[in-house]
């Protein structure tokens, strides 16, 4: 048993005695602290001790007659209050308090998938200098960013900057955007992938031309989805084979990179071969 919580529970049990016996309307505030007493008091747990705590004290405000002068049960069940409940309360003692369920708390505090795409946006907004000044206004909706559509129930589907001087390694954190159908980041100053960005599963065209990528991760072999990839003018010197898994690619640009051959691999992709002259190489 945890000592804190003993005490509490120990302490709001004998102020509740004392206001029963003491003050008037004792059987109102007897009803008021029934269901914080009805845990068994040798394993009272922290929400329990605190849920008694304050049914002394709503108990001691019904007894008091005169509301700005509170009896000195009242003024001593407040403060076995401030020292019982912890600084963060737990969601069932606030829930409580609030007279509702805690997990109907736990339930509405849960964030939906268009929240943690907006987090995901917001993270990669305080990494680049560059995105603050193109998304200046970080407390409006996402739809309302320059280049971001978003979707069914708020998603996030598409991410189109062109030449906003973006630097350095794509954001892993975009591998969440589970909803993203076309990422289009042509002439920035990209040098790098994530692995993340082999999660984009409903992922369409991937543009990532004209930038400074030296290589490209093995896990876009992984994008099932895609149809359309240009990754031109960068300064890759070799093409994964496991592109050749991409089945649904029927578009793809790989000219003016540092490449003397592509993967065999390549050949096999029937909906690319359909269509002429798709795949250009230096």
């Amino acid at each position: 048993m945890m000592p804190a919580a003993a005490a509490a529970f120990a302490l709001a049990a004998s102020l509740l005695l004392m206001l029963l016996f003491e003050a008037p309307g004792g059987a109102l505030a007897q009803g008021a602290a029934g269901a914080a007493l009805s845990t068994p008091p040798d394993e009272p747990p922290p929400h329990a001790a605190a849920a008694a705590v304050a049914a002394v004290a709503a108990a001691a405000g019904v007894a008091t007659a005169v509301p700005d002068d509170p009896p000195p049960i009242a003024v001593a069940a407040a403060a076995a209050a401030a020292t019982a409940v912890p600084d963060k309360p737990l969601p069932h003692a606030a829930a409580a308090a609030a007279g509702r369920g805690g997990d109907d708390v736990l339930m509405r505090s849960k964030p939906t998938p268009a929240d943690l795409d907006r987090s995901i946006l917001l993270e990669w907004r305080e990494g680049s200098p560059q995105l603050q000044q193109v998304w200046r206004d970080e407390n409006a909706p996402v739809s309302a960013w320059e280049g971001v559509k978003v979707g069914a129930e708020g998603r996030v589907v598409k991410i189109k900057l062109h030449a906003k001087g973006l630097t350095g390694v794509v954001p892993a954190a975009l591998g969440g955007l589970a909803a993203l159908t076309d990422l289009d980041l042509f002439a920035n100053q990209l040098t790098s992938l994530p692995a993340e960005l082999g999660n984009f599963t409903a992922l369409k065209k991937l543009n990532l031309g004209d930038n400074r990528l030296g290589s490209l991760p093995v896990v876009l072999g992984r994008l099932a989805s895609l149809k359309r990839s240009d990754l031109g003018s960068n300064q890759l010197t070799s093409v994964p084979v496991e592109l050749g898994l991409l089945a649904a690619l029927k578009q793809l640009n790989i000219s003016g990179n540092l490449l003397s051959s592509v993967p065999a691999e390549l050949g096999g992709l029937a909906a690319l071969t359909r269509v002429p002259q798709v795949l250009h190489i230096s």
